[in-house]
């Protein structure tokens, strides 16, 4: 029998209830169906999900077993906390000294400078700063 209906049920982790999205056949592939999780509702450190599948008269799940106890999960790396820019300093014609907050992100990785003419463009980068890894000994 042919499939008739998908269903992505996901949720943010740790919530009750599922939120359900209708998946849609991929029109250049064969049984393959897609749905799309709005932006908004990845803004956690993981998204649980399974999929139901019905022919009309049988349901399948995947996982097959218990899948709203034992969903599939999706871990996110979530934006690091935004660092501030402080007010520029040693201001020339020419040249001007910036300063930031540090980010106490474990994973942060670096600092980029942007340039730009236009405040609505964000530029070029003109300067990385790379962040080590911390490494700790026990």
């Amino acid at each position: 029998m042919a499939v008739t209906k998908a269903t992505l049920h996901y949720r943010k982790s740790g919530e009750a209830s599922y939120i359900e999205l209708n998946m849609t056949e991929c029109e250049s592939c064969i049984n393959t169906y897609t749905a799309e999780i709005p932006a908004s509702a990845v803004n956690v450190a993981a998204i649980e999900y399974y999929i139901t599948a019905s022919d009309g008269t049988n349901t399948a799940t995947h996982p097959a077993v218990d899948p709203e106890n034992n969903p599939h999960i999706v871990w996110i790396n979530l934006y690091p906390a935004a660092v501030v820019l402080k007010d520029p300093t040693d201001v020339t014609d020419n040249s001007l000294k910036l300063t930031w907050t540090e980010s106490t992100e474990n994973d942060f990785k670096n600092y980029t400078v942007f340039k730009s003419n236009d405040k609505e463009s964000i530029g070029s980068p003109i300067y990385t700063r790379r962040i080590e890894p911390q490494h700790h000994i026990p």
